[in-house]
């Protein structure tokens, strides 16, 4: 302790000497360069460690703001408000939080994008501006789907039919997106696809959950489309149309990510049977190791006991007197007999079943599928 306690005291009367043989412009120089370098590390320190905050969520409703920032913070992520509706968060965690809160289904006003400006200058239509954004969004989304670590790559595709030509709202093609996701080998979990199809719904407007097919490298369907279901309500025409439009949305969703919108076309129809059917069956068995139920039973014992007969008529006097003699039995009684009888009735086993099948069963069911050769000589 005493050696550094020398050394430190030999270091500064040095520097102290030296100092004092200093000039003074010198000084002032050294001064002056000392403070600069000083500021520039302190100004190079804040700016390193300074945190960039950007967009994540813009015109979000005043009852969601609150809900919203405490499930970010929650994440363990900082954010902050610019003005009052709009969240921003850190730079490099702005993808984390967008898929993350979208699982939470938390926002009812959809997810705004911010897009660069290129393509919406002069001379530029409109259908130029609304593709554009449709690829801005879908890159957007890419660059949100691959910060989670589970997926390698995606390729998100949305497909916006022209309506222009349909005069009814049933001949309207609906929006629909498409995700094709490289998977690790441990995969997604149930609540990660769910916030995967939301996110995606919620990017683009008339897009809906039902609309967005997430499939995985191995063409495997992740978000399968429930059915619409049947009311009993239903005209038998309205409960075939039902089923054919579940079965022509769930052969695009897996065909429209491979080939494209435009690429695919399927018609599904479907014939179902409604008639009354029912039919019974009785199945008799006989009844084994006394287990049936009764249904009658008869019991009779019989008891006897034998011995030597009596000799003589009974009333007849054998000595001719005039008082009747009365047989007696002399001598041992003789053996005993028994004997017992049981009937026993059961009834019969039977088993009667109803069967009554259900209406609308399929009773023919044909799918027509068109792809275009053309697109497909072209890859």
């Amino acid at each position: 302790m005493e050696a550094i306690r020398a050394f430190l005291l030999r270091m500064w009367n040095a520097v102290k000497e030296y100092w004092q043989n200093t000039e003074r412009n010198d000084r002032i120089r050294f001064i002056a360069i000392s403070v600069v370098a000083l500021a520039g590390i302190i100004v190079a320190i804040v700016l390193l460690t300074r945190v960039e905050y950007v967009v994540a969520f813009e015109n979000v409703a005043t009852d969601e703001v609150k809900p919203v920032q405490d499930a970010i913070v929650a994440m363990g992520i900082s954010t902050k408000l610019q003005g009052s509706n709009t969240i921003l968060v850190p730079e490099d965690q702005v993808d984390q939080v967008r898929v993350n809160v979208a699982s939470l289904d938390l926002l009812s006003t959809g997810y705004s994008f911010e897009f660069i400006e290129r393509g919406a200058g002069f001379g530029t239509s409109e259908a130029e501006k609304k593709n554009w954004g449709r690829v801005q969004k879908e890159v957007n989304l890419q660059k949100m789907l691959l910060a989670n670590p589970k997926i390698l790559s995606a390729h998100v595709e949305i497909a916006q039919p022209d309506n222009g030509g349909a005069l009814f709202v049933s001949e309207k093609v609906p929006v629909t997106a498409s995700v094709a996701l490289t998977l690790t080998d441990e995969g997604l979990a149930p609540e990660s696809v769910e916030g995967i199809t939301k996110m995606v719904a919620a990017s683009y407007p008339d897009l809906l959950s039902e609309n967005v097919s997430v499939i995985d490298q191995n063409m495997n369907l992740l978000n399968r489309l429930e059915p619409t279901g049947i009311s009993e309500t239903m005209s038998q025409h309205e409960m075939e149309l039902t089923v054919q439009q579940d079965f022509q949305r769930a052969i695009m969703a897996l065909l429209v990510p491979i080939f494209g919108q435009n690429g695919v076309r399927s018609q599904v129809t479907v014939d179902l049977d409604f008639d009354n059917e029912s039919s019974e069956r009785i199945t008799v068995t006989p009844v084994t190791d006394e287990n049936g139920i009764v249904v009658s039973m008869r019991r009779v014992a019989e008891n006897a006991k034998g011995g030597n007969t009596a000799a003589g008529e009974p009333g007849i006097n054998e000595n001719g007197g005039d008082e009747p003699e009365y047989p007696e039995v002399s001598g041992d009684t003789g053996s005993t007999w028994s004997s017992t009888t049981e009937e026993i009735n059961y009834e019969i086993n039977t088993l009667k079943e109803m069967i009554t099948k259900a209406k609308g069963s399929y009773s023919k069911l044909t799918a027509s599928v068109v792809i275009n050769a053309t697109d497909l000589a072209e890859e």
